[in-house]
């Protein structure tokens, strides 16, 4: 028996006609949904409905065939659409209940060659083994329509068995969302686990109990009719609109009391952040007879959407946000309702009274720290024994004077002063002493530096540092230093009360262009002068010194610096 023979012999009727008319739904529909965006899983869905029509068209053409032959070849037909149906159908739903897009392929593909390939070859193949309908097939009369009495074999059973795989994932998809979903959103889906169970149940009332529709399985076709609703709900932008969605969300969602009210001031509505706080404000409540609300009341449908002061209520702080509903035949100032949204502030304004008390408490703190900041730096650049410039104070005040116009034109002087056998002080007569004697040069090299900028760089040892001055000039300020310093009687602790320094002296950019080198040189020299004897200033490397072995000096004719006035080693006072 050959299809074209079976088409032509097909018989019309109410079945045929109404079949006819849910399957041009159906096409009609999936020529409109590939043009809707913002649909999860719509390739899925317009799969499902191609596979809906080829089993609709399928089970048209087994109802109105006039004979068993022509029954059997289309019940053989709608398996591909039969099979197809439940997995693109889960398919769907997985993708739009957990929002997957773009599709996945490969799931896809491994379900139908899992699902949908054996099953419409065992189909197919019937007239090889009969084991998937088996040879007692006849024609029977069923509600007054003559039908296709099918013998399922086993290989009928388990294509069933194994649709149901698809299906039952499918409701357990919509269920599982279901209890996931914000309540804006259950509705949505309560209809997709509908478009499940309906089309299953019909299944299960036909495998089980016989029930048919038109002598046929009623499956296909409770699967078309509920495939229809939710196109018609897509249509309708009222169950796969993000934007509603997302307002039913905002809803559902919204932390601040929400009221809807009517044109009398009654409340239609709340969101769940006004029954929380508000439980007496149920639907029908005036806003009125609210103790802390009624302010609210009086001063609306003035026209414009209204803010009003901040009012207390339930125990907090809210900022009244009413936006009206016009009444499109009520002229300018004609309401249908509105909007009442009472803003939490009470964090806000705690917060505020916060932080104007943390910002006064800030200004003082500033200026406790500005105040701290200034006596860090003092003392991060002074030494604390002599309150002289230390090493950081030395290195600033040397970069400052190198870095001004005419620095290397001008020049600077460095003297680098030791005081004479330092250590025996502090052996014989303590550190206090020893501290005392630092303290009291300090002072005196102070006073008697005039514009030099004194420093105390470690132990007992003195920097001068004397801009715009050369070695010489640098050479009379050290003797003028060591004058005044014999004069004065400093260790009265001991017969000899003097106390003597060495010194060497080195210039900038002549000598040494950077500190460290500078201090280097100088060093040399200051090392030169103790060991020609102490209580001498080395001042430069161009002459030559013959100084005695005597106190264990350099030797004669070595080459050293030229101490101040080529005299002779003064002996110490310690």
């Amino acid at each position: 028996m050959s299809l074209h023979s079976c088409l032509s012999g097909v018989e019309a009727g109410p079945p045929l006609l109404m079949a006819l008319a849910t399957a041009a739904g159906i096409v009609l529909t999936m020529a409109w949904l590939p043009r809707q965006t913002g649909v999860c899983g719509r390739p899925f869905l317009v799969l499902a409905l191609a596979a809906m029509l080829w089993w609709l068209l399928a089970a048209t053409g087994e109802l109105a065939a006039p004979t068993l032959a022509c029954k059997v070849v289309f019940g053989q037909l709608a398996w591909p659409g039969i099979s197809l149906a439940p997995v693109a159908w889960a398919l769907f739903l997985w993708h739009y209940c957990f929002g997957l897009s773009p599709p996945r392929w490969r799931a896809a593909a491994a379900a139908f060659i899992a699902i949908v390939v054996p099953v419409t070859l065992a189909a197919a193949t019937n007239p090889l083994h009969q084991l998937f309908y088996g040879p007692d097939t006849r024609l029977g009369v069923v509600g007054g329509q003559t039908v296709a009495v099918f013998a399922h074999g086993p290989l009928f059973h388990a294509s069933a068995a194994l649709l149901y795989l698809p299906t039952l994932t499918a409701l357990a998809l919509t269920v599982l969302a279901g209890f996931r979903a914000p309540p804006g959103q259950r509705p949505h889906l309560l209809m997709l686990a509908l478009g499940t169970l309906v089309p299953t149940i019909a299944n299960l009332s036909h495998l089980l109990f016989g029930l048919t529709l038109f002598g046929y399985d009623p499956t296909p076709f409770a699967f078309a009719f509920m495939l229809l609703a939710l196109a018609i709900a897509i249509y309708a932008n009222r169950m796969f609109d993000i934007g509603l969605a997302a307002r039913d969300l905002l809803w559902f969602n919204h932390p601040d009391p929400a009221l809807v009210l009517d044109a009398g001031m009654r409340v239609v509505a709340r969101n769940p952040a006004a029954e929380a706080r508000f439980p007496e404000l149920g639907p029908g409540a005036k806003l009125a007879d609210h103790p802390a609300l009624a302010a609210i009341a009086g001063r609306v449908w003035d026209g414009i959407a209204a803010d009003g002061a901040e009012v207390a209520a339930a125990g907090r702080l809210f900022a009244p946000r009413l936006l009206g509903l016009p009444h499109p035949l009520g002229g300018a100032s004609g309401r249908l309702g509105g909007l009442l949204v009472l803003a939490d502030v009470t964090a806000a304004r705690e917060s505020a009274r916060r932080l104007e008390a943390a910002l006064a408490a800030s200004r003082w703190q500033l200026a406790e720290l500005d105040r701290l900041r200034a006596e860090a730096e003092l003392l991060a650049r002074s030494d604390p024994l002599t309150e002289l410039g230390n090493r950081r104070a030395l290195e600033a005040s040397f970069a400052a004077l190198v870095a001004a116009p005419g620095a290397r034109r001008r020049g600077i002087a460095l003297a680098l002063l030791d005081i004479d056998r330092f250590k025996s002080i502090n052996d014989r007569f303590g550190h206090a002493v020893g501290d005392r004697v630092i303290r009291d040069v300090a002072r005196i090299v102070a006073a008697a530096c005039g514009s030099a900028r004194p420093f105390r760089i470690g132990g007992e040892e003195f920097v001068l540092l004397a801009p715009g001055r050369r070695a010489v000039e640098a050479l009379a300020l050290v003797e003028r230093l060591r004058a005044r310093l014999a004069r004065t009687p400093l260790l009265r602790e001991a017969d000899e009360a003097f106390v003597t320094f060495s010194a060497g002296i080195a210039c900038w950019p002549s000598e040494a262009d950077a500190l460290d080198a500078l201090l280097a040189l100088a060093d040399a020299r200051l090392y030169a002068a103790k060991s020609a004897g102490r209580d001498r200033t080395v001042w430069s490397d161009a002459r030559l010194l013959e100084v005695s072995d005597e106190g264990g000096g350099l030797r004669r004719g070595r080459r050293a610096g030229a101490a101040a006035g080529d005299q002779p080693p003064r002996t110490p006072a310690t």
